[in-house]
């Protein structure tokens, strides 16, 4: 990971792309739990009132709801989060690779 990083504020692109993959995951999470232990306790209910898409309405807010709560946070936290990273990870590649080269002709 050290040696192979994207050039630019790699670390920035990295842990949102983590923080939206879990965002991802939680909405997933809630939406398959309300598919699969709510639906069919109320299908019978759904399917005599015509209320499908009322629950599948209710799903996909719930989804939203999910992301717009992840946003906020990854917003808030993020930048905090990525500032605190310590600053050997946060050289870029070219500082690392001269770095490494002068400890080498160092003990070399």
């Amino acid at each position: 990971m050290l040696l192979r990083r994207p050039r630019k504020q790699w670390i920035e692109a990295h842990a949102t792309w983590m923080g939206w993959s879990y965002i991802g995951l939680i909405a997933a999470f809630f939406a398959e739990s309300l598919s699969r232990s709510v639906m069919p306790r109320v299908a019978d209910v759904l399917g005599q009132n015509g209320l499908w898409s009322a629950f599948w309405t209710s799903v996909g807010r719930t989804s939203v709801a999910v992301c717009v709560v992840g946003a906020v946070l990854v917003a808030k936290r993020l930048p905090r989060a990525v500032a605190s990273t310590p600053e050997a990870m946060r050289r870029e590649r070219s500082a690392l690779r001269d770095a490494t080269q002068a400890a080498e002709e160092s003990a070399g």
